[in-house]
């Protein structure tokens, strides 16, 4: 049994967000907003969840009643933007089934899962949380970012073994 390192884990999500397969622009979108926001798998099409805040910001009020959270603009791609502001672009014919199946057929790692269960689009989510401590923020920073109430979260995500 091996683990993913962070910098593993980083590098193989990475690639799913530039186009290097010849995949719809709709699917590189999804993932770089899965990989700029660490956002659950399940909020990235529901469009209920975003609020157009201002030119600049957008709030996603997260699903498990968790607290909202502020994301800049500028990170998104337009075609997502497009999608959750006005219901337009090609993200309106997207599933969560379809982004799966997409993880395992162009994931090097199909088969990642943290501890028994496969984690196939919770990656990213990993990832983005053991980016923010790597980025310096302390458990208190990190729960507040992400707008978690349970204070035991940030750890649990940061200390994650990803085994492939």
């Amino acid at each position: 049994m091996s683990y993913l390192s962070y910098e593993q884990l980083d590098t193989s999500l990475q690639r799913l967000c530039v186009g290097m397969y010849s995949v719809p622009q709709e699917f590189t979108d999804a993932m770089k907003v899965y990989y700029l926001t660490g956002i659950r798998s399940s909020e990235l099409l529901e469009r209920g969840l975003w609020e157009d805040v201002d030119a600049n910001t957008i709030v996603l009020h997260p699903l498990k009643s968790n607290n909202p959270r502020e994301i800049s603009k500028i990170l998104l791609p337009s075609g997502f933007l497009e999608y959750v502001l006005d219901g337009t672009g090609n993200l309106r014919y997207l599933t969560e089934r379809k982004l799966s199946y997409f993880m395992r057929v162009y994931y090097e790692y199909p088969r990642a899962a943290k501890g028994m269960k496969e984690s196939a689009l919770y990656l990213f989510r990993y990832r983005y949380v053991k980016s923010l401590f790597r980025d310096g923020l302390n458990e208190t920073q990190v729960q507040e970012h992400m707008g978690w109430k349970n204070s035991s979260l940030p750890m649990r995500y940061n200390n994650a073994q990803i085994v492939v």
